[in-house]
């Protein structure tokens, strides 16, 4: 954990990310959140907004009266307050969000627009299989063929739902589980380990986007 600048006076909230610490600052009594850089500078006024997460992506969630939104690091508000509230933030610049009354998931750009509509459910809120962006794709599953996929940032199905088990992209690349062995692929969907080998992946519960 980053040690805060300007001890007593802030209650640490977030690491710094993006060289911004969110934290509260205490007004007789009344706790107001804040972002401060690495010398203790309140660069987003106490009481500006009500910061609900740290910076990721140049960008920090926060509520309004008609739901979340999100800040950029010069406290501007990027993207309206009107999402349902998730706990991922930025991620190539895209944000997943949801949508109570359709109770479904989407993603918004870093506008603020609406980049992929709400379509997509949730299954399991942990683990290695985070429905983020990352390297332009992010992973899906396709509950009526019971198999992973990637889509692309216009939500077009980029890499088929063909994997018994899959994780994000990271450094271009991607483990995945294809028939009874792992694999790595790449952006384009190529299996770049020969069919003899396998890649050993860790078995964790995980969380994904149902299609």
């Amino acid at each position: 954990v980053t040690e805060i600048a300007a001890p007593g006076v802030y209650q640490e909230l977030s690491d710094y990310s993006d060289g911004l610490m969110v934290v509260k600052k205490n007004d007789n009594g009344v706790w107001y959140s804040a972002a401060i850089d690495t010398k203790g500078k309140e660069v987003i006024p106490a009481g500006s907004y009500d910061i609900l997460s740290g910076f990721s992506g140049g960008m920090a969630q926060v509520n309004g009266q008609n739901g979340v939104g999100y800040i950029d690091k010069t406290g501007k508000l990027a993207v309206p307050c009107e999402y349902g509230r998730t706990s991922h933030g930025f991620s190539d610049g895209m944000a997943l969000v949801y949508d109570y009354e359709a109770q479904k998931y989407g993603f918004v750009d870093q506008t603020g627009a609406l980049a992929i509509p709400y379509q997509y459910a949730i299954y399991n809120f942990f683990g290695s299989k985070q429905p983020d962006f990352s390297d332009g794709l992010a992973l899906i599953y396709d509950t009526a063929n019971a198999g992973y996929g990637y889509i692309d940032k216009t939500g077009k199905t980029v890499i088929p739902c063909q994997y018994s088990d899959a994780r994000a992209f990271a450094g271009g690349y991607a483990a995945v589980r294809l028939g009874n062995r792992w694999t790595l692929i790449d952006t384009t969907g190529k299996d770049l380990i020969p069919a003899q080998y396998t890649y050993n992946v860790d078995d964790t519960s995980d969380w994904r986007l149902n299609i």
